[in-house]
């Protein structure tokens, strides 16, 4: 069998365009509020919060500690990896 030679083209622009939809924002909001009100209900904590944004590309969304008590936590447990591993499984 003869390999064939095909050639694809990305559209970058369009990635671009797909990843800045309020749709995908909403999406990655859902999750990391998800995310931080797990890490919050698994140690009795309240400063695991979600924080969404646009970079150049895409947008974005990450949980943050924001207290004392929850950065300790997760220096501790690793709350934030196990949580996020977690879901990466499932």
């Amino acid at each position: 069998m003869a390999a064939s030679k095909v050639k694809i083209q990305w559209h970058n622009d369009a990635f671009e365009e797909l990843r800045r939809l309020p749709q995908v924002e909403a999406i990655l909001e859902a999750h990391a509020i998800e995310i931080a009100a797990e890490a919050n209900a698994a140690h009795n904590a309240k400063g695991y919060i979600a924080v969404t944004g646009h970079g150049k590309s895409r947008s974005r969304a990450a949980v943050v500690t924001s207290d004392g008590h929850s950065i300790a936590s997760n220096q501790k447990h690793h709350t934030l990896e196990k949580i996020t591993a977690e879901k990466a499984i499932s």
